[in-house]
């Protein structure tokens, strides 16, 4: 009891730590040029099969992104998404999405769910040598295994495959 006591109150100062410095950067910010905003293209199946997996993590990077704007950006450059639907994650569909999302300005790619879904936009992304990622594909093919030299620049959040690999050798 005492420890959560102690954490709430931590968390409390922290926040207070934040909103300190983001007023202070507000304030000396107010006659800055504003910078310009860091736009994340979103290229994603929002109505075929993936988009119960990619309509919770659309919602998700925009909270996230209202939550660093308000906070005052990163480095004072507010975050931007804009997104498009691959319809189905249709090669053709996704990597005209990708170039609607760069010709708005994105600077980072995010992609479907599923890495045989998302592989047009992923080499679409990859093509324009662009930071790529997916909030949930689950394997290692995201990444220089499938996707060559350039893959290096793709990422993902998901890692059920490495954690239940990870568990199964554990068991054994």
């Amino acid at each position: 009891m005492k420890d959560r006591k102690r954490w709430g109150v931590t968390g409390a100062l922290v926040l207070v730590a934040v909103a300190a410095v983001a007023v202070v950067g507000a304030t000396t910010a107010s006659g800055a040029k504003a910078k310009k905003p860091i736009v994340i293209g979103f290229a994603a199946d929002l109505s075929g099969q993936m988009a119960p997996f990619d309509n919770p993590a659309l919602t998700a990077a925009k909270l996230e992104a209202a939550k660093i704007n308000a906070a005052g950006g990163v480095n004072g450059a507010r975050l931007q998404i804009v997104a498009c639907d691959t319809q189905n994650s249709k090669p053709d569909v996704s990597k005209s999405c990708v170039n609607n999302v760069v010709s708005k300005g994105a600077v980072i790619g995010m992609v479907t769910c599923d890495v045989d879904f998302a592989t047009a936009a992923i080499q679409a992304f990859l093509a324009k040598k662009m930071l790529t990622i997916a909030p949930c594909i689950g394997t290692d093919q995201m990444g220089p295994k499938r996707f060559g030299a350039l893959g290096k620049l793709a990422f993902s959040y998901g890692n059920v495959a490495q954690d239940e690999g990870a568990a199964m050798a554990e068991f054994a």
